[in-house]
């Protein structure tokens, strides 16, 4: 029967080297234990730059050297995205890197001094500790065409959500100052709607304009699509809106910026 502890028991031997890192923005912590958990070295800082990361590698390589082992398990708790640089090194110089569970290294420092105080020195034994019984994860770090669609796929998940939030902004000033925009144009995004809210925001703005104005604004948006009927639709409302009028001007300072920024989106997301 398969087991999954099992097989990760079978990648630390009597011949590996287990370096728990605890992982931070600038400045990480490394300690070296073998099999039995029984350290190495003592714990050290170092920091996150190639000559840091060097000097991490040269550490881990005279430690084998003097205890006689052969391979390395590298293990570090996911900080956010700072391990991703160093792990990539590490995998360089033909080393392990497996991760542990934060909640895994919290639990595990109260039972060793029943005290889940975070310090870096503690942490990175207490990580090497969790490697050494067991308790990892072999992480899958894309590389080439799949680094570049992750990438790409977290780039549109955040566009996304960037549209949803300033879509949500844009809504909140129409509500408060032209309620009754919406009952003319369903959505803030279509091009009408934009090239409305940029030329005329405010009922107020409208109403000082003509119908032709307003269809000619409507027209070249849409390339003759929309126009008269729409422009007449707003003086109508426009003529007869509950909206607010205090603060408009710092609103209309807002709107234009949140404008821009989904005319920025929209074009990212084509």
């Amino acid at each position: 029967m398969y087991n999954p502890l099992s097989q990760k028991l079978a990648m630390v031997t009597p011949e590996t080297l287990i370096v728990g890192v605890d992982i931070a923005k600038h400045t990480h912590y490394a300690q070296m234990v073998n099999f039995r958990g029984e350290g190495l070295h003592k714990p050290f800082p170092f920091q996150n730059t190639i000559s840091g990361i060097g000097d991490l590698v040269q550490q881990i390589k005279a430690v084998q050297s003097k205890h006689g082992l052969s391979t390395v398990l590298v293990a570090m708790e996911p900080t956010g995205h700072y391990w991703i640089p160093l792990a990539r090194a590490l995998e360089k110089q033909g080393f392990t890197v497996v991760l542990v569970n934060p909640h895994h290294v919290k639990k595990a420092k109260e039972l060793d001094d029943n005290s889940p105080t975070k310090r870096d020195d503690k942490d990175a034994g207490v990580i090497a500790r969790l490697a050494r019984d067991g308790r990892f994860v072999i992480p899958n770090i894309p590389q080439g065409v799949i680094a570049e669609i992750r990438r790409l796929v977290n780039f549109r998940e955040q566009l996304n959500k960037e549209k949803q939030q300033t879509e949500a902004q844009i809504n909140i000033i129409v509500d408060l100052y032209f309620p009754e925009f919406r009952e003319v144009f369903g959505s803030v995004k279509g091009n009408a709607a934009m090239a409305a809210l940029k030329s005329f925001p405010f009922p107020a703005d409208i109403v000082a304009r003509s119908v032709e104005e307003i269809a000619a604004v409507l027209r070249q948006a849409t390339h003759n699509r929309i126009g008269q009927r729409h422009a007449e639709l707003l003086k109508e409302k426009a003529s007869t809106s509950i909206g607010i009028r205090e603060g408009a001007e710092a609103a209309r300072m807002e709107l234009q910026y949140h404008l821009r920024r989904m005319k920025e989106i929209l074009a990212q997301s084509e």
